[in-house]
């Protein structure tokens, strides 16, 4: 799939890779099923044969030349048409390709690709409205992940963000890491939580709920004293309420004011003992404040849950080297190498090996490990300067 970005908002001239099947399928225009209409005048078929090779050879002018002539010959004949909206649209003229493609259309109901063609333009033309209804057609016809991805993104530059959220996932599917992709898909899922929010505040400004969801924007773009004051004023409101005090835990921990966020971890736990990355976050801001001890049983009960968690398992690892039960931290920094990493959490597991066999006094199998962890870091590097 052509990304939706250079492909739509962009590159006017340029021919979706989809269109290959449409252009096998036009060039033959003279099929058997025209059954008993008048079979085209041996003029015609030298101006369709004539446009179709300056189309392969791009020549656009003489192309569109040629097919206009025969298209005003034999009108009936939808290929006609087919072959003369697709050099409209690489000549750019997408209002005439429009044109010509839906009168394809109306001689041909069952035309492949015609129907994606139109809303592709329609969606480059900005019309966003129409092209959702053309692509979502085109969509039922063939649930190709082009396809799926223009339509997603008619659907998201109309204003309707929960219709374009599983298009852009289906056609995500088909590409996965696409970023234009993503990016859109994000933006889907951005706007639908603003007009969720924005109904929240309407129907009741001053719930805890809604400061709530007030303090989750301002966390989620780095206002933290607004963050704090709006989740403070949902305690207000509903002291009992659940994920507040977990919300406020982090966001004195990112602001390294760990004797507070112990403070509200404490709360929150209390009422959910069961939460495996309360009790990961817990147990690491114990850690900060040197409570190793206190740290250990709350970072084995996450990784008891989730052993391929690989930062529970790593800041496992460091509260035990703390508590100097050296071989219980190697079997935690082993388990990080093996839970599929990132490459900086596999650097510094490489690292806390090493330091660990120095001290078990086995220096060729630290060097083992100190070795890979220079060989990463080496990478790490090249990669942020890139």
């Amino acid at each position: 799939m052509n990304r939706p970005a250079p492909s739509i908002e962009g590159a006017r001239h340029a021919v979706p890779a989809w269109i290959t099947p449409l252009v096998l399928f036009v060039t033959w225009i003279f099929p058997a099923s025209l059954g008993a209409q008048t079979p085209p005048s041996p003029d015609v078929v030298a101006h369709v044969k004539a446009g179709i090779q300056a189309r392969l050879e791009k020549r656009y002018t003489d192309a569109r030349r040629e097919l206009e002539a025969a298209a005003k010959q034999a009108p009936h004949i939808a290929e006609i048409h087919l072959n003369l909206g697709l050099v409209y649209h690489e000549q750019g003229d997408l209002g005439r390709a429009i044109t010509t493609l839906r009168k394809a259309l109306d001689l041909k109901p069952e035309a492949k690709g015609a129907r994606s063609l139109i809303g592709f333009d329609l969606l480059t033309l900005g019309r966003y409205g129409p092209a959702a209804d053309q692509l979502e057609k085109a969509y039922q016809e063939d649930a190709a992940p082009q396809v799926s991805g223009w339509l997603g993104l008619a659907y998201l530059k109309s204003g309707r963000p929960s219709d374009a959220i599983p298009r852009l996932e289906a056609a995500l599917d088909g590409q996965p890491g696409d970023v234009d992709l993503l990016y859109y898909l994000a933006k889907a899922y951005s706007m639908v939580s603003a007009q969720l929010q924005l109904t929240l505040l309407r129907a009741s400004p001053d719930s805890a709920r809604a400061h709530q969801a007030t303090a989750d924007d301002h966390a989620l773009n780095g206002r933290t004293d607004q963050a704090i004051a709006e989740y403070e004023s949902a305690l207000k409101q509903a002291p009992d309420i659940v994920g507040v005090h977990a919300a406020l835990g982090a966001l004195y921990r990112d602001a390294s004011r760990y004797e507070e966020a112990v403070r509200h971890y404490e709360i929150e736990l209390d009422r959910a003992p069961d939460d495996l990355d309360l009790r990961y976050q817990y147990g690491s801001v114990l850690l900060q404040l040197g409570r190793s001890s206190e740290a250990v049983p709350h970072l084995q009960a996450a990784v008891d849950g989730e052993p391929t968690r690989a930062d529970a398992q790593f800041t496992l690892g460091k509260a035990l080297v703390d508590q100097a039960a050296l071989d219980a931290a190697m079997n935690a920094f082993s388990a990080v190498l093996a839970a599929g990493p990132t490459l900086q959490q596999a650097m510094a597991a490489h690292y806390q090996i090493g330091q660990i066999l120095r001290q078990q006094d086995k220096p060729e199998a630290a060097a083992v490990h100190l070795n890979e962890f220079r060989k990463l870091r080496g990478q790490l590097i090249r990669a942020e300067q890139q």
